[in-house]
């Protein structure tokens, strides 16, 4: 059996209300720097540069 996220918030006091803020809080902050736009790719994969030469002829 595994500890799951559940048991240990029950073990250190923390509600779903306090998890649910602090998760609010965090996409906040993530967005206000523009941190989901880090999760892209930067440089093109294979698929898009075969799909550039494609498109080029």
């Amino acid at each position: 059996m595994s500890y799951t996220p559940e048991r240990f918030m029950k073990d250190n006091g923390i509600s779903f209300e306090e998890v649910a803020a602090a998760k609010e809080r965090l996409l906040e902050e993530a967005h206000l720097f523009g941190i989901e736009e880090t999760s892209k790719p930067r440089h093109p994969n294979r698929k898009q540069l075969a799909d550039d030469d494609i498109s080029e002829d």
